[in-house]
């Protein structure tokens, strides 16, 4: 049986990571967090808050929650990294990736 806590928000007194997008969570910065149940296994998300609204997004489209990896989607999308994504966000970190690196 999947049980979960509700969703609140707190100012990170430490760094953490993102349970969402893998990126790091800055002290200071402002952060969503809940605890999950699921048979023997425990678990604590801490999200950026963009992130946190894109997971309520994907639920919605889903029709309900459902699990994911940490870093399976990019900082506050829900695009699974595709590269067809028009989040503005996406777009910015795919440009960025084409831009041949200095040596």
């Amino acid at each position: 049986m999947s049980a979960s806590s509700d969703i609140t928000t707190h100012v990170a007194r430490k760094r953490h990571q993102c349970s969402w997008c893998a990126e790091h969570i800055q002290a200071g910065e402002n952060y969503a967090r809940y605890r999950w149940w699921h048979n023997d296994d425990v678990g604590t998300c801490r999200l950026h808050i963009e992130c946190v609204a894109a997971m309520r997004e994907h639920a919605a489209e889903e029709g309900g929650w459902s699990e994911f990896e940490t870093g399976d989607n990019p900082r506050g999308c829900r695009c699974g990294f595709d590269a067809n994504c028009d989040n503005p966000r996406c777009v910015a970190r795919m440009a960025a990736e084409d831009e041949p690196q200095a040596t």
